[in-house]
């Protein structure tokens, strides 16, 4: 008894106690409740706590490391154990030939082999089995389940043998062995088993979590497309003078760990210049692609950034003869605690300009004297006869000789068309001609003003007519907003209110901001500036309604008007009624009484 104690201190005390129980309460049971022909492996119930005629669990485990102890229960049991990386995980084998004591019933050439999975992962199944060569092979799947190991964190890890662990305990743990390390490849003998409880033991082994870190890397991927012909993202692509190109960076956070601090810089070349703005897929934090590095915010695996931005082809002079390779390089690099990179890579456009077979007719639009791009439907006749629908536009291999421009429709918005210059030229072989349609547009000075008035007594909305009793606060609202397609200059409002509605001093705001003169607007109005095409500026005043006594009985109708001009822009006005109602003094049953005598 002193030796089987010896083997099971602290948490193992548990195991002890419940083999023993188990054991006497089975010695003074009533022989016969099971039988069998031959030996058999762990065939009663399966108990934790050591009851009478049940068997343990053909495999539990526990985590060392956090000072576990072994399962009390079937949920507990099934539940598995969770561990960390670097955790040293136990497992215990129980076995037990059930079978009455007799000869016949001695398991020969008992083994005893582990399932410990050896790919990478967070979850695992071990198991184990008990076979013997006289005997059917029971399984812990069969006896109590496997074991599942869950191991906690973003990174797979491995389970390997402790080495010099594995230990066995027979005959209810009165002494002990320690076993060679192959219980997880050929398995251990554990050779002839009698059939009785006194002859039921265990096998220990630990299993150790590996401590893999996470990986940082990163990939960029460049490549670029050819807006003007409309091609798919190549890492390479061809195109003429002119032509406007976008380019594409992917940049991926490959490894396991979180990527912090990257920087993407970009180097475009010349001939090729930046048109637009540049998109990204994410917010950035700070920088310029182009100047410095702009800094974006953090990757997760298995996240990415897209970056896009376009960029315009020099005009055909700026090119020698063949084709000129514009090689754009883009870096991204990650700064932090796990560093990355740096990646690089690259997308290039191919300029081609032909050989002087041909002459290059080149067509351009200006707009007020600047130069303007969008759709324009022209048609040039010649020796050739070219039409389009867009400018800037590049005609090139055109036959030389005489040519003509004519106009069809199109251009900028609201504007007029002024002309070619030149309407017609000379083409030369090997040269250009340019030609180029002249827009105006005549500037329309105009604003508009809407005028509104709520009651703030009794919290009304904003309408063009409100309700009010004597001596009650209204406000007033005026709205100006130029609808015209130039700036406005000197923009003057002023307002006039009716009599019986008083200003309250102090009210009078323009965008939320108090007005330097108050008085002002009720008299020459104030003047608000210039306002660009579509701004608006919001004029707030309160006024007070007068007193009972300025009113008779009924409905009064006070009308506000406000105005307003600037430069160029003749004064225009709107109104805001406020409707007085006051009503008829409330009267009483009663009368006189008596006249005196």
């Amino acid at each position: 008894m002193n030796k089987l104690l010896q083997k099971f201190k602290s948490k193992d005390k548990k195991v002890f106690y419940t083999v023993m129980a188990a054991g006497m309460l089975a010695a003074l049971s009533v022989v016969g409740f099971v039988s069998a022909n031959g030996p058999a492996f762990n065939i009663f119930p399966i108990a934790y706590n050591g009851a009478l005629n049940t068997d343990y669990p053909l495999l539990d485990a526990r985590n060392m490391t956090k000072g576990e102890g072994w399962s009390t229960s079937q949920f507990d049991h099934d539940s598995g154990v969770t561990a960390d990386p670097g955790d040293v995980i136990q497992f215990l084998v129980y076995y037990h030939n059930g079978a009455p004591t007799a000869p016949e019933n001695v398991a020969y050439d008992v083994m005893l082999k582990a399932s410990i999975p050896s790919n990478e992962a967070n979850n695992f199944t071990v198991g184990a089995a008990l076979s013997a060569s006289n005997a059917q092979t029971v399984t812990s799947a069969q006896k109590g389940g496997d074991i599942q190991i869950k191991v906690n964190g973003p990174i797979g890890q491995t389970l390997s043998l402790v080495p010099g662990s594995t230990i066995w305990l027979p005959n209810q743990a009165t002494s002990q062995q320690y076993m060679p390390d192959t219980i997880a490849s050929t398995g251990i003998s554990l050779g002839s088993i009698q059939a009785c409880w006194d002859f039921s033991g265990f096998v220990k082994f630990k299993v150790k979590v590996s401590e893999k870190q996470a990986v940082s890397a990163l990939t960029l991927e460049k490549t670029v497309r050819n807006v003007s012909d409309n091609t798919s993202y190549l890492d390479e692509v061809p195109a003429d003078p002119n032509d406007l190109v976008e380019f594409k960076l992917i940049g991926t956070n490959t490894g396991q760990a979180d990527l912090t601090d990257l920087v993407i810089t970009d180097t475009l070349p010349s001939r090729l210049t930046l048109e637009g703005t540049v998109n990204y897929s994410r917010p950035i934090q700070s920088g310029n692609i182009f100047s410095g590095g702009a800094y974006l915010a953090d990757l997760k695996p298995g996240e990415n950034i897209v970056i896009t931005f376009q960029a315009r082809v020099a005009d055909v002079a700026q090119f020698t003869y063949g084709t000129t390779k514009l090689t754009n390089s883009s870096t991204l690099t990650e700064q932090g605690a796990t560093p990355a990179g740096p990646v690089t890579d690259t997308a290039s456009v191919s300029v081609f300009r032909p050989e002087p077979q041909a002459c290059t007719i080149l067509v351009r639009a200006t707009f007020n004297g600047q130069s303007w791009s969008g759709n324009l439907n022209y048609t040039i006749s010649g020796p050739q006869t070219l039409n389009g629908t867009v400018v800037p536009n590049d005609h090139a291999n055109v036959t030389p000789g005489n040519y003509y421009a004519n106009y069809n429709s199109g251009g900028p918005a609201d504007s007029s068309f002024t002309g070619i210059t030149p309407p017609s030229g000379n083409c030369p072989n090997g040269g250009f001609l340019t030609f180029t349609y002249n827009f105006t547009r005549n500037d329309i000075f105009d604003l508009s003003i809407d005028k509104t008035v709520r009651n703030l007594s009794t919290g009304t909305q904003f309408a063009d007519q409100t309700s009010a009793a004597p001596s009650q606060t209204v406000e007033f609202k005026v709205v100006i907003k130029n609808i015209g397609n130039t700036n406005a200059n000197n923009v003057s409002v002023r307002d006039v209110l009716p009599a019986k509605l008083n200003f309250v001093n102090g009210t009078l705001t323009v965008n939320g901001a108090a007005a330097s003169c108050q008085s002002c607007f009720f008299s020459g109005g104030i003047n608000l500036g210039t306002m660009v095409v579509n701004e608006t500026k919001t004029i707030v005043f309160a006024a007070t309604v007068s007193g009972q006594n300025d009113f008779p009985v009924g409905n009064t109708l006070l009308t506000n008007t406000a105005y307003v001009k600037a430069d160029n822009c003749n004064e225009k006005s709107d109104t805001a009624t406020v409707n007085v109602v006051k009503e008829e003094p409330q009267k009483e049953d009663g009368n006189g009484g008596n006249r005196p005598v």
